[in-house]
């Protein structure tokens, strides 16, 4: 997503400071309300593209899981960290699988998220090791 700034303002502002904030260039204004929508809007994807990942790829991986969703603040794109544990696959192998469940990807989101317009999500796999760790703490518990 691109560099620009974020300015959350209350909708009941002045005219003429939003006037000036947006005559700025790579400024984004993003109402209180629409914030909150945009998070609410990303918890649902990640529940979502979850569930769809768990229901599509657990015979390949035990756990499948969507760790964060960043939305635009125009809600046209939306990029989805996806982790897989107990091994990962190679990139390569996760950009042709991404590529191979988009479609239904993007029918399952439409079936279970409550919104009017959905984000074009891009998938991208999570590094993060941090994550992988809890979760191998979790099983050496039991």
């Amino acid at each position: 997503m691109g560099q620009a700034l974020t300015i959350y303002i209350n909708k009941k502002s002045n005219a003429t400071l939003d006037f000036l904030i947006r005559s700025l260039q790579s400024v984004n204004i993003l109402y209180m309300s629409d914030g909150i929508r945009i998070t609410q809007l990303s918890e649902a994807l990640m529940h979502a593209i979850t569930a769809f990942l768990h229901s599509e790829l657990t015979e390949e991986w035990q756990i499948v899981s969507c760790n964060r969703v960043e939305i635009s603040p125009d809600v046209k794109e939306a990029e989805a960290w996806i982790s897989f544990y107990p091994n990962k696959p190679s990139p390569a192998q996760f950009i042709a699988l991404a590529r191979e469940l988009r479609p239904e990807l993007v029918q399952y989101i439409r079936k279970h998220v409550p919104t009017k317009y959905i984000p074009h999500v891009e998938l991208f796999l999570d590094t993060d090791t941090n994550a992988e760790d809890s979760v191998q703490s979790l099983i050496d518990k039991i």
